[in-house]
């Protein structure tokens, strides 16, 4: 199975939600999942 994931950013800084979207991928593909994780911003810019 492959999951793609789109989120508006990663990074510690960002606080709860960057944090849950990790724990989730790495316990996905601790299952066998293949986890891709996406961003559509870069600082502050939606790309």
């Amino acid at each position: 199975m492959k999951i793609l994931v789109v989120v508006p950013y990663l990074g510690s800084i960002y606080g709860g939600t960057s944090k849950v979207v990790i724990d989730l991928a790495k316990s996905l593909a601790n299952l066998g999942v293949t986890v891709d994780l996406i961003t559509t911003m870069l600082m502050g810019l939606i790309i």
